[in-house]
């Protein structure tokens, strides 16, 4: 976009007095500071980085709060550093005292540095006190991260999001590390939340066992859908000594989890998550005839729920 074309849409939103959706490249300080104080605006989505200059005045950061909107989207490729800086700036310097949805869609060249700013401008502005749905995901990263001894920040930095219902992380090209101890921190911090999904398309050493996804679940008595990866090829609880069960949580993902012993993973899933049916994984829904390795095993803890189901009481094989 030039910056004549930049020009001509800032002029063109700042005439519209009744906006109530707006999808547009990122605004200049004008615009953006016309839009904060529409009461009609509810949905904003930004899908591109505008100019490849600077698009905000440095001496005028001084927005007023957008009062009633409730989603902000970004979706964003290959920017310039400067742009990424404008897009954290003028969301660090807003006030979103109704946000409740966040959506960051990042792919191609973008850079992990810069999703870090957007993420930290969120906290800054206090959204973190309002937001309830959360959406990140991460396509094609600029450079490949590897974190042996400490969790990617996109884990942590929404520890401070005290009000979560839903957050989606997906980290493609890329592992995402989760162990017990931050699982059960995220659990701790997130008394609300009722679906958590954590997805990456590289697979690490898995770090979640069934002790530590129990003692995660007591603290999210509200959870219906969980996505993660796991280790469930470690039976360390005794589902036979738990009196435990979770009632709330119906879907199940497990990605592509190792497993080793599908009986003794089968009995803990129907002792203590009565309401889990089945366990989705990577290849749910292949011909069995087709499948291999985990995918393989995870259908044979489905089938054995089913024959749980069937029998009301899970019996030795």
């Amino acid at each position: 976009m030039t910056t004549d074309d930049s020009s001509l849409l800032s002029d063109t939103v700042r005439s519209c007095n009744r906006l109530v959706k707006l999808c547009c490249p990122l605004l200049d300080s004008s615009a953006w500071g016309y839009l904060s104080k529409l009461p009609t605006l509810t949905t904003l989505t930004i899908n591109g980085p505008g100019t490849d200059g600077d698009l905000l005045d440095w001496n005028n950061l001084n927005f007023v709060p957008f009062l009633n909107l409730t989603a902000l989207s970004l979706s964003l490729g290959t920017i310039p550093r400067v742009t990424a800086t404008n897009i954290a700036t003028a969301i660090q310097h807003s006030n979103f005292p109704s946000l409740k949805k966040f959506k960051l869609h990042a792919f191609d060249d973008y850079s992990w540095e810069q999703a870090e700013q957007v993420l930290g401008a969120l906290l800054q502005c206090k959204a973190h006190q309002t937001l309830e749905h959360v959406t990140v995901s991460f396509c094609e990263l600029a450079e490949t991260l590897e974190y042996v001894d400490s969790p990617p920040p996109a884990v942590r930095q929404f520890l401070h999001f005290t009000q979560l219902r839903s957050l989606e992380l997906f980290v493609d090209s890329n592992y995402m590390y989760v162990d017990n101890d931050l699982l059960l921190e995220c659990a701790s911090s997130w008394p609300h939340i009722e679906s958590l999904l954590l997805e990456s398309s590289r697979s690490g050493e898995p770090t979640i066992t069934f002790r530590g996804l129990f003692a995660a679940l007591r603290l999210c008595p509200h959870l219906h859908t969980l996505r993660v990866f796991m280790d469930a090829a470690n039976i360390d609880i005794n589902s036979k000594a738990e009196s435990f069960q979770h009632s709330s949580l119906q879907t199940l993902h497990l990605c592509d989890s190792r497993i080793r012993d599908a009986e003794a993973v089968a009995l803990i899933i129907f002792s203590m998550l009565p309401h889990v049916s089945e366990v989705m994984y990577f290849g749910y829904g292949t011909n069995p005839r087709y499948l291999g390795g985990n995918s393989a095993m995870w259908w044979e803890v489905n089938r054995l729920l089913r024959l749980f189901a069937a029998e009301k009481t899970p019996l030795r094989l």
